[in-house]
């Protein structure tokens, strides 16, 4: 356990959420009692007869379920714990919440999206009216003319204590496209447009057979851009987002905007209206890159 740590505290409780990476779990512990640190598997044990004591770790249950648990953000509201996180077999957003009496969980899909790849560098916080607010990424979406995206999302609950994903709202802050290198269509292939990368659906009136490994674009042979053979931060923007509430509890959101290797804020025009527009705050000139790894504080 460990990669995606985040933690949380108020007046009574201290809470860390992690990963799991052996059985691919969210687990939050509650630290509150540092010399005794109670840990609960909140998602990604199967449903099934255990293999050992019930009371023991994972209820005894020794096999994987989904993988779960990445890039956490953990909130503690009310004295009660919520975790945004990503669902790495599903690629979606999903939200686990603490019972008002603590020690029971439930957990549901906020953002299924429609197949781009969903929940990447997730941050929430609990907004001034005590809602939940969550920023995060969705790489891969299809803007309608062969690109795929990057999108900085903000997904923010109507209440205090959302149990379903209809208690959500979900806006866009920032797009920007991105490769298309392993998010094309299974018969498509990423090629380097005249703009941007692009993916396209290979034709059959190149003049003879392409080499090996290449493909027949309107009668010319190209060499497909490979999927990424190593996990690499995704092209487009909103990227690191640092999620933050104003004094006059507006959202504001720091980012790195990888198209334009700039440090960006996005300021919510007023309390509650999802409705933000950004501003440059370094990088984006020639030879500058600017605002990876972002951090904000009010």
């Amino acid at each position: 356990a460990g990669r995606w740590t985040s933690i949380a505290g108020d007046d009574q409780r201290v809470m860390v959420a992690t990963y799991d990476a052996k059985y691919g779990d969210l687990v939050v512990g509650d630290a509150t009692d540092p010399t005794n640190i109670k840990y609960t598997t909140v998602d990604g044990v199967p449903d099934e007869t255990p293999s050992y004591d019930p009371s023991t770790w994972r209820g005894g249950v020794t096999d994987n379920g989904s993988d779960v648990g990445a890039w956490t953000s953990i909130a503690l509201a009310n004295h009660t714990a919520r975790v945004a996180y990503q669902d790495r077999d599903h690629k979606v957003l999903k939200y686990a919440y603490e019972s008002s009496s603590g020690g029971s969980w439930q957990s549901y899909v906020v953002d299924p999206g429609h197949g781009e790849q969903i929940g990447q560098f997730t941050k929430m916080i609990i907004d001034g009216a005590n809602h939940p607010a969550i920023a995060y990424l969705a790489i891969g979406t299809d803007d309608g003319m062969g690109h795929r995206t990057t999108e900085l999302r903000l997904a923010r609950a109507t209440g205090q204590d959302p149990q379903s994903a209809s208690e959500w709202t979900i806006t866009t802050i920032a797009s920007g496209i991105g490769s298309c290198a392993g998010l094309c269509a299974a018969t498509d292939a990423c090629v380097s447009g005249s703009d941007a990368q692009i993916c396209i659906t290979p034709t059959t009136d190149c003049g003879s057979a392409c080499a090996s490994g290449d493909v027949c674009n309107a009668g010319t042979c190209t060499t497909p851009i490979a999927a990424p053979a190593a996990v690499d931060i995704p092209d487009g923007t909103g990227l690191f987002a640092s999620l933050v509430i104003l004094h006059d509890g507006r959202l504001a959101v720091t980012y790195y905007d990888h198209v334009a290797n700039a440090l960006v804020i996005s300021v919510e025009s007023g309390d509650g209206t999802n409705d933000v527009s950004p501003t440059v705050l370094d990088g984006g000139a020639t030879g500058m890159d600017r605002g990876r790894w972002t951090s904000a504080a009010v």
